[in-house]
């Protein structure tokens, strides 16, 4: 018997691991280190469920309760562990109806899942425990049962008898004052994330106000030149140019922001990258060169998106960017790109007359339009300097969207 509980003890702690790390993921989608991998492109669903409007129930993630929900199956299995006797029967009872309530939470994220188009990955983990908890609750049955020779109504009626017993009054006291403890915890841990992340966003006016700010100039670059550096539906009603230093601490801060774009509005925006690298040694447009051979990360991109591998060399630069940012050299180009394709050929590419081209023709553009900073995003054509923070890049897109038609 025992066996079942230590066995849903381990499924229980994967749970409420997967759990936190949801919760965490909710309140702090910047952060670039993720511990499992959602998705094999740049549009992240696990991004996309936790940003979601049905990533909260009553204001609360759902990572939350399943945070609860695994804690409080943990604490029942092993204080029914550490006392034994009736106490056994008792952990069954509770675990099985635990179990049947996760089951159908399951069923409606789901069908969620299925509405939003998104597979999350870590989601689907903890269905897959939940199923298997329930599965490990069923055979305890069958164990309870054959050992006692009794079915639920017996084992109910047994365990409300438990309960009434005098010298166990105090415990099932004990046991109420404790989840009602654990919920306390578990939600106002939250409320505080919920707070503090509060804090470090702006705040409803400052949104609007850059909104209605971005929305005061007129549109002045709404036919750029196509390029092969791109991510999204070409089709997209809302076209995002970023003129880019792809070695710029701003860019990749930029890049952050525009992964959870990327995951949560993947049907509505198409993003375009122009060259502008901050380096003397190929962009005479410039006083002072401010990262030094920005102009091999360049070539390297161009030549990424000419082979049809933008969007994997992309991910692979930025995900190595705080190694390799300061200390940038053609061998750290092909030593990324190696682990894509060939080296040998992407060092021709990145050699080859056309990507020079390419890139005097994006360095002209840039002046052309006055570019002096990175990045400098064109959004439907109006300009857009620096990082915007991703509430007010939601918005305006949001906006854009609708006035293209599409939602």
């Amino acid at each position: 018997m025992k066996k079942f509980m230590y066995l849903i003890i381990v499924c229980a702690i994967l749970g409420a691991g997967l759990s936190a790390l949801m919760l965490l993921d909710h309140y702090y989608p910047d952060a670039h280190a993720r511990v499992i991998s959602c998705g094999g492109g740049i549009a992240d669903p696990c991004y996309a469920v936790s940003q979601s409007d049905f990533a909260a129930f009553l204001g609360v993630p759902v990572a939350a309760y399943g945070l609860f929900f695994y804690i409080l199956i943990i604490f029942i299995l092993l204080i029914a562990d550490y006392a034994g006797g009736g106490y056994a029967t008792v952990a069954w009872l509770f675990t099985a109806a635990l179990a049947a309530a996760g089951l159908l939470a399951d069923m409606a994220l789901g069908a969620i899942l299925v509405y939003m188009k998104s597979l999350c990955t870590i989601c689907v983990f903890t269905y897959g425990i939940n199923a298997l908890i329930a599965t490990l609750a069923a055979l305890w049955y069958r164990s309870l049962r054959a050992e006692r020779g009794a079915g639920i109504r017996e084992i109910t009626r047994e365990i409300l008898g438990f309960a009434m017993e005098p010298d166990r009054r105090a415990a099932s006291s004990l046991f109420i004052v404790f989840i009602v403890l654990l919920f306390f915890a578990v939600f106002s841990t939250a409320t505080i994330l919920s707070v503090k992340t509060a804090a470090e966003k702006p705040g409803a006016d400052d949104i609007m106000a850059m909104v209605n700010e971005f929305y005061s100039r007129e549109p002045e670059a709404r036919s750029l030149p196509a390029r092969d550096l791109a991510l999204g539906d070409e089709h997209a009603p809302v076209t995002i140019a970023v003129y880019t230093d792809f070695l710029c601490s701003a860019c990749y801060k930029f890049y952050q922001v525009e992964k959870q774009v990327v995951a949560r509005y993947r049907d509505n925006v198409r993003f375009t990258y122009y060259n502008f690298p901050l380096d003397r040694g190929c962009n005479e447009y410039i006083r002072h060169t401010k990262y030094q051979n920005s102009c091999f990360a360049s070539r390297a991109f161009i030549a990424a998106a000419r082979k049809g591998m933008f969007e994997e060399y992309l991910m692979k630069h930025f995900g190595a960017y705080g190694d390799i940012a300061r200390r940038y050299t053609l061998d750290t180009a092909l030593l990324i790109a190696s682990s894509i394709t060939d080296a040998d050929a992407f060092l021709r590419e990145i050699q080859s007359p056309r990507t020079d081209e390419r890139l005097i023709e994006d360095l002209k553009l840039a002046e052309s339009l006055a570019i002096n900073a990175t990045p400098t995003l064109f959004i439907n054509g109006r300009r857009f300097e620096g990082v915007p923070p991703r509430e007010v890049l939601f918005k305006i897109i949001e906006r854009e969207a609708m006035a293209g038609g599409k939602k």
